[in-house]
């Protein structure tokens, strides 16, 4: 039987020329630091279960959900590489319509901040390295971060659209390298600038001293194309050797490979040091991400702003990528 340990030797960090140093600038996708786990399995099984009769669906583990999950942000992908038929019309249909609801009603209420996370985020500034948190909703990562105690802590939210580096094409690879020099680079350079660097120090920042930092491994396939160094975040935790069989032909040699946040930190920290310990369900975390959505006493549903605009932009926004939801 396979063990956890079976997953994590994959890393390449230290042993490619280009990742001899720590990276200059750090993109973290919204996800990395935050804990989704049950927020994306009860998402995708109350998701399943409202648009296929019980008949039709197969016996789903966390695990297997995770890791389609991990491989594509479409929803209909996911449906796919968990071994379900194919959907009639007005399943399909169906499918990108609750998909994004039933998130925003019932997973996001079980996001929180990851394990963690604001020591990694402390580490970082204090070695000087840049930080951009990465998300196709920049309004909703920022409303977030703040709620979450570590917007102080992030330099730069920049939006992604997950249309744009989802598949791997060539075309994907150059509109990704147009982000890289209309967007990263000059940010990179404003903000060194500001903090006194010399302007031949700023156009020193190529693609390799950046890292791009995912719990989904469709995020890093085109940063690693266009020479990023990436790490995937494995929130997969079986433990059977079909499990690490599944996370091994996932491409993830590709990528540095960890199982949260903190192991990460200290690939390219050392030990971690911060002022305190992370409460990662925090009375104010709870209060700002989860708040209760109904009040018994009133007998009237509560009003979350955060949460509202999460299905307000499911419902508006134009889903390019077949009603993909994605942090």
């Amino acid at each position: 039987m396979a063990t956890r340990e079976a997953i994590q030797p994959y890393t390449r960090i230290f042993k490619t020329p280009e990742a001899t140093s720590s990276p200059r600038v750090l993109l973290l996708h919204l996800n990395a630091l935050l804990s989704c786990r049950d927020a994306t399995t009860r998402t995708i099984h109350r998701t399943i279960a409202e648009v296929l009769h019980a008949n039709d669906i197969p016996e789903l583990s966390d695990e297997a959900i995770l890791l389609a999950f991990s491989k594509s942000p479409r929803v209909v992908e996911i449906i796919s590489h968990l071994g379900i038929r194919d959907l009639s019309i007005d399943e399909h249909r169906r499918l990108l319509e609750c998909y994004p609801r039933i998130f925003a009603r019932d997973g996001f209420p079980l996001v929180y901040l990851a394990p963690h996370a604001s020591e990694f985020l402390e580490n970082a500034k204090r070695l000087g390295i840049l930080i951009a948190v990465m998300s196709n909703n920049t309004t909703t990562a920022t409303t977030l971060l703040e709620n979450l105690g570590v917007a102080h802590l992030v330099d730069k939210i920049l939006p992604t659209s997950t249309a744009q580096v989802y598949p791997p094409t060539p075309h994907a690879v150059a509109l990704f390298d147009q982000t890289w020099h209309d967007a990263i680079l000059p940010w990179f350079i404003s903000t060194t600038n500001c903090n006194g660097s010399h302007k031949r120090d700023m156009k020193l920042l190529v693609p390799q001293q950046a890292m791009v930092v995912s719990c989904a491994l469709y995020d890093l396939e085109v940063p690693r194309l266009s020479g990023m160094q990436t790490c995937w975040i494995n929130t997969i935790h079986g433990e059977s050797e079909e499990d690490a069989t599944a996370v091994h032909s996932s491409r993830v040699f590709d990528h540095v490979v960890v199982l949260e946040l903190e192991e990460l930190g200290v690939k390219l920290f050392g030990e971690l040091h911060a002022g305190g310990e992370d409460e990662v369900k925090s009375e104010k975390s709870e209060e700002a991400i989860a708040p209760s959505d109904f009040d018994e006493e009133k007998g009237v549903e509560i009003e979350d702003p955060v949460k509202d605009e999460v299905l307000a932009v499911s419902r508006d926004r134009d889903y390019g990528w077949e009603g993909g939801w994605s942090l």
